[in-house]
């Protein structure tokens, strides 16, 4: 197992010597996602958890999430103030607050299940609550030319949702 540690502008590589590292600043992201399937609350794996944390990743952020905990959020007045102290006592830079609406669409003869996703989601600055952005997006697994399963469709609406909130988070 190799190990690395980060000194500014060295990448410090036991076994490996010393290379140079370009020093990106990544900024913290605290991830509240809530997803509905027929106004129901989601059983399935949180696919659109992943997808958020997956790109955040890619992009060179770091980004976190409650884990099994679930604190008190207003989603319909959009008040997140635990939510808020929990990603400042974190260290977040923001809260991203992700909520997936998604139904089942009628079948067409022999096609596979059909689904619709709504999301919404906003940046949030905490400790304050300052809104920095907010947006939507809309995806159905009938219009691509490749069909995505439900965990599919939901993990694309949080790799966008995710590129979305990095350009809120660029123009603060």
């Amino acid at each position: 197992m190799r190990t690395a540690i980060l000194l500014p502008g060295l990448l410090l590589g036991l076994g490996l010597g010393l290379l140079p590292a370009a020093v990106l600043p990544a900024e913290t992201y605290m991830l509240l996602v809530e997803t509905t399937l027929d106004g129901e609350a989601d059983p399935s794996p949180p696919a659109a958890l992943e997808g958020l944390m997956s790109a955040l990743f890619e992009s060179g952020q770091v980004s976190f999430d409650c884990g099994p905990y679930s604190p008190q959020a207003d989603w319909q007045n959009l008040q997140f103030q635990e939510p808020l102290e929990i990603a400042f006592e974190g260290g977040a830079h923001y809260l991203a607050t992700v909520r997936l609406q998604a139904s089942t669409l009628p079948v067409e003869d022999g096609g596979p299940p059909a689904f619709a996703v709504r999301a919404r989601f906003q940046l949030w600055r905490p400790p304050e609550g300052a809104l920095l952005g907010e947006g939507s997006l809309e995806l159905d697994n009938r219009t691509r030319e490749e069909e995505l399963t439900y965990e599919a469709l939901l993990m694309r609406a949080g790799e966008l949702a995710a590129g979305e909130l990095q350009r809120f988070a660029a123009h603060r």
